[in-house]
């Protein structure tokens, strides 16, 4: 049967109109769905990852084996209060860690004796872990060894400390500041100082203030909060009779304790002295057994301070960052 003229025109018509619907539908595909997926990566994009050390604190038999028996499934992160998704979780306790030894230049003779307990625990770190020294002096941080290695080199470059109040810093935790500054481009896995302090501070002008703190404290902490430093301080008293009044052990105690508790480590003192550094490094060696390395994703946007709350449904403390701030 043959077609009638108008028919065969009307079917060349359709045909072309076709063509080219199947040509905008193409084009539509190239043009939006490249803008779907950048649309996606940016939502991804924006979702920060943070990495937080954990310490799962065992002081008795009891929490000893709940420690033990922590998976990385027990725990859950929050974030200005808010659940946050956990990428991972994985103890650390046998891996290698990056580690500041920072020493006071003006404290007792005493503490030289406790060099050797001092150089063992470098020595003692997991193979491939990186230690600097330094000293807090007057002036302006002194650094021994810069992150390196060689831990048998960072051992021996621990030396004595004169013990001379003329050696005072002004401020031990801007010097602090500044040690912690030097983490960046290590590995941020396990970031530790160790901090042998009077927590005095000079700068605080210690009789004419109320607060027990120094104004400095939170300049330290912010910036290893920043890091992901956890600093574990050891205090011993200065040299000079001045430094002995209860009012300022009491003073540099606290500062101490501040800058350890806010940055998820431990501080470490006996009264207002010390006999020996041997229980201090014993406990710290329990400690770092029971670290964790939690990732997660930051769901919260913005500037400000975000608070980070490490939670497990064990009976048992987990020691951590207190929060971080954001700036950018």
């Amino acid at each position: 049967m043959k077609l009638c003229p108008n028919l065969r025109v009307f079917g060349r018509i359709t045909s072309v109109i076709r063509s080219c619907l199947a040509v905008y539908l193409a084009l539509l595909a190239v043009l939006i769905l490249p803008s779907l997926g950048s649309a996606e990566a940016g939502i991804k994009k924006n979702q920060e990852t943070k990495g937080i050390l954990v310490t799962a604190v065992a002081h008795n038999e009891r929490t000893r084996e709940i420690a033990r028996k922590l998976f990385p499934e027990d725990f859950a992160v929050k974030e200005n209060g808010r659940p946050q998704k956990v990428i991972s979780a994985q103890k650390v306790g046998l891996e290698p860690a990056v580690v500041a030894v920072i020493l006071q230049d003006n404290l007792v003779m005493s503490v030289n004796n406790e060099l050797p307990e001092i150089r063992k625990f470098i020595r003692s770190l997991p193979e491939g872990s990186r230690v600097m020294t330094g000293y807090l002096s007057s002036g302006s941080l002194r650094t021994r060894q810069d992150f390196t290695a060689d831990l048998e080199k960072a051992a021996k470059s621990l030396r004595i400390i004169p013990g001379s109040s003329f050696m005072s810093p002004y401020s031990p935790f801007l010097q602090l500041r500044d040690a912690f500054k030097k983490f960046e481009g290590q590995p941020e896995m396990r970031r530790i100082a160790l901090v042998v302090s009077d927590g005095l501070d000079f700068s605080a002008r210690l009789r004419r203030l109320g607060s027990p703190f120094s104004a400095y404290v939170g300049t330290a902490v912010a910036e290893a909060q920043k890091r992901g430093i956890s600093v574990y301080t050891i205090y011993a008293p200065a040299a000079g009779r001045r430094r002995s009044y209860r009012r300022a052990v009491n003073s540099g105690q606290s500062n101490l304790l501040k800058l350890a508790d806010q940055t998820g480590g431990e501080s470490f003192m006996t009264g207002s002295s010390f006999v020996t550094f041997d229980p201090y490094f014993k406990e710290l060696k329990e400690i770092f057994e029971n670290q964790w390395y939690i990732v997660y994703s930051s769901s919260n946007s913005g500037k400000g301070y975000r608070s980070v709350e490490v939670v497990t449904d064990f009976d048992i403390d987990l020691q951590h960052v207190d929060g971080y701030r954001v700036r950018d």
